[in-house]
């Protein structure tokens, strides 16, 4: 069990041996999800009361047309070993990659585990700079607005090469809701501008290793995840790509799960 919540998912059919005798079977396992198909999904609490978007009963776990089966402590070893691993990579941690000067420099600095792993260097060769713990927070909100049936979409304002986005993106298809969640990608994907509030200067604007091309992100999406129409890549700065995307939720009737804000300047960031 993933909780202390106690769903049972009957595992044990009925089995037979020699002249009629039933063989003596193991008790069913007690799990707090499910698998339906290719979905993963929590199942309500024994006990608990059924309510308006609440998440589905063990008899409705039952009753699904694909076949239902407990999702076993294996399966998610397995899971955890694959999202780990995916998350080293997008870092860096996995080939050791170098750190490069803050700010940009042509100098590098050997790879410092505990560093990267807080997101406290500018790797060389990654995909995000976020570092080890945040991309694991990221891996862990996305599971859980699917396992507590939290509805809406991921949206990440500032991505660099992708990294945070892919991650979500690789949960979201992992756990079977990549029809059913989308991740916008917002970016200017041109660097940052040039400062025009007294809160910022243009040091930001003059760091060319932060400018990546929408082709190079989508590029990286694919050695990860297939790009479908649910990964939708808005580009600008986000005073102009926010708005819209906020009058796209609306207007089909959706919503945001998760967001994560990395503008870096102070415009940047109260226009997210």
């Amino acid at each position: 069990s993933r909780s202390n919540s106690a769903a049972t998912v009957a595992m044990v059919s009925a089995n037979y041996g020699g002249r009629g005798k039933r063989k003596v079977m193991p008790q069913p396992k007690v799990f707090d999800i499910f698998q339906c198909g290719h979905q993963i999904m929590p199942v309500l609490p024994v006990g608990s009361s059924k309510k308006d978007g609440a998440l589905p009963s063990l008899m409705e776990a039952n009753a699904c047309q694909d076949g239902i089966r407990a999702v076993t402590p294996s399966d998610q070893k397995l899971m955890n070993l694959y999202l780990h691993g995916v998350r080293d990579i997008l870092t860096g941690a996995t080939l050791k990659t170098r750190s490069i000067q803050f700010p940009e420099g042509k100098k590098a600095s050997p790879f410092n585990e505990k560093v990267r792993w807080k997101g406290g260097d500018w790797c060389e060769y990654c995909f995000t700079m976020a570092g080890g713990a945040r991309v694991q927070n990221v891996r862990d909100l996305v599971e859980e607005t699917i396992t507590k049936n939290v509805p809406g979409d991921w949206l990440e304002a500032g991505a660099w090469r992708g990294g945070c986005s892919i991650m979500a993106r690789v949960v979201q298809n992992v756990m079977g809701e990549d029809a059913n969640r989308r991740t916008y990608v917002c970016d200017s994907f041109s660097g940052l501008p040039l400062a025009s509030t007294s809160a910022d200067n243009d040091n930001w604007h003059q760091q060319h290793f932060l400018e990546v091309s929408q082709s190079e992100v989508e590029g990286n999406f694919k050695r990860f995840v297939p790009l479908d129409d649910n990964v939708r890549f808005r580009k600008g700065y986000f005073s102009e790509s926010l708005p819209k995307v906020r009058e796209e939720l609306l207007a089909q009737g959706r919503q945001l799960a998760v967001l994560r804000g990395d503008g870096d300047m102070y415009e940047s960031c109260m226009d997210i």
